[in-house]
């Protein structure tokens, strides 16, 4: 069954123009949701995604911050192969600032990713 992933392309393109931090949330949900139950798909859309999930790694509100890391550290929990190459280049270094954050929920979160 081959899936297009334009649906997904057009959320993310939506969600990044925007500027409602509940629509930001709920694609990073519906991230996660696609990396949980469809990760073939998802892989096949790792690239096209890492800009918008570092974007909200380093985004000031606390909970997208978070939310972004969760779908990170989701992503990152499966095996990795050439096709996530690019989205582990782009998204590490974020994370990686992320451990040192003043708000420890977050930071936690983001040590999480490296262990």
């Amino acid at each position: 069954m081959i899936v297009s992933k334009q649906p997904l392309l057009d959320l993310i393109e939506k969600v990044t123009k925007s500027d409602i931090w509940k629509d930001q949330y709920e694609a990073l949900d519906t991230i996660r949701c696609l990396n949980k139950h469809h990760y073939p798909f998802l892989v096949a859309c790792l690239s096209d995604i890492a800009d918008f999930c570092k974007t909200h790694v380093e985004n000031l509100r606390s909970n997208v911050s978070k939310n972004a890391l969760m779908a990170v550290k989701e992503i990152f929990s499966k095996e990795h192969d050439k096709e996530s190459a690019d989205f582990v280049r782009k998204v590490l270094p974020a994370c990686l600032l992320k451990v040192s954050y003043d708000k420890v929920f977050i930071s936690n979160v983001a040590k999480q990713i490296f262990n």
